[in-house]
């Protein structure tokens, strides 16, 4: 079982080769190491020679939304990088600038995050900022969409907006504060609110991940006049065994047996949290269950069970 931040890591890997490549893009053409987005279905991608191209072997075939970075322009055709280095010439009239494509209303359902996200909660910062409103603000991007944090108070007035432009101009220094769900993995917040008593609100977001092994977390909390990451990529894991308490911790188990807080899915009233249970090692079956916890500075305690642990 691998830690869910490597997928993250992977994703942001991939945003990094991708954007670090951009290079301003001129009316009519693209300068040298400029992305450009594919806008349509069918696009051979050919090998070098042939009457304009056109007889030239295909190496592969783009559709709407692949991205490229283009190396050169020779009349109406252009030589790109595609996907994991991949060289070959295209037609130019396929590629569109990155700024064209995310206005473009028709790619509005792939550059967006969906409908159902939650994008507003409402909140106590702190003594002084009580019902609070934290909204994502919508960002497009080629993976699927990004929220930007906007906290404002009671009244209305704006009091902090998270990042948002560190993660185009350099992906190597992508914050957490930027949440996004991109075709790779969704990051983006599952509560917000005092999550572990001690009077400032915490926003608990699940790192991004693609299958059932141990996940992992990153909790930000408000410090009186903005948020900040206390922590990043750590699991939620029972510790003892059976003592009902679950320990953060930087998880490299493996296979080894165990049982964690796959996601928390509210915070009660009450200020408690119903999350997922998860448990799995060698020779083990998966199971999984709901339960109430209340969380503090040092993880999670197991106040009762919604859905007791059962077999998949």
């Amino acid at each position: 079982m691998q830690r869910g931040v490597s997928d993250m890591n992977k994703l942001l890997v991939t945003l990094a080769l991708v954007l670090s490549f951009a290079s301003p893009v001129l009316a009519g053409s693209f300068e040298s190491g400029a992305i450009a987005v594919v806008n349509d279905d069918g696009n051979n991608l050919r090998a070098h020679g042939g009457a304009g191209y056109q007889s030239a072997k295909v190496l592969g075939v783009l559709n709407r939304g692949a991205y490229v970075r283009v190396l050169q322009q020779q009349g109406n055709w252009s030589e790109v990088l595609w996907g994991d280095e991949q060289r070959g010439w295209v037609n130019s009239k396929c590629l569109v600038p990155v700024s064209q494509y995310l206005a473009d209303p028709v790619n509005k359902e792939d550059v967006y995050c969906p409908k159902d996200y939650r994008r507003r909660f409402v909140a106590d910062l702190d003594k002084t900022h009580p019902k609070a409103v934290i909204v994502l603000e919508d960002v497009p991007t080629l993976f699927g969409g990004g929220g930007r944090i906007v906290v404002s108070d009671l009244q209305g007035v704006v009091l902090w907006r998270g990042p948002v432009t560190d993660v185009f101009q350099d992906p190597a220094t992508w914050n957490p504060l930027f949440y996004f769900c991109s075709h790779g993995g969704v990051y983006w917040p599952s509560v917000v609110g005092d999550v572990d008593g001690d009077g400032f609100a915490e926003i608990l977001a699940g790192d991004a991940q693609s299958d059932v092994s141990v996940s992992s977390f990153t909790l930000a909390r408000w410090d009186g006049k903005v948020f900040s990451v206390v922590r990043r990529g750590e699991s939620l894991i029972e510790s003892p065994l059976d003592s009902g308490h679950y320990s953060w911790v930087a998880w490299n188990g493996g296979d080894r047996f165990a049982r964690w807080i796959m996601s928390v899915k509210s915070l009660e009233p009450d200020g408690a949290v119903r999350a997922e249970i998860f448990e799995y090692g060698p020779g083990k079956p998966l199971r999984f269950g709901t339960a109430i916890l209340r969380m503090d500075a040092s993880g999670a305690a197991f106040v009762k069970w919604i859905t007791p642990l059962r077999a998949s």
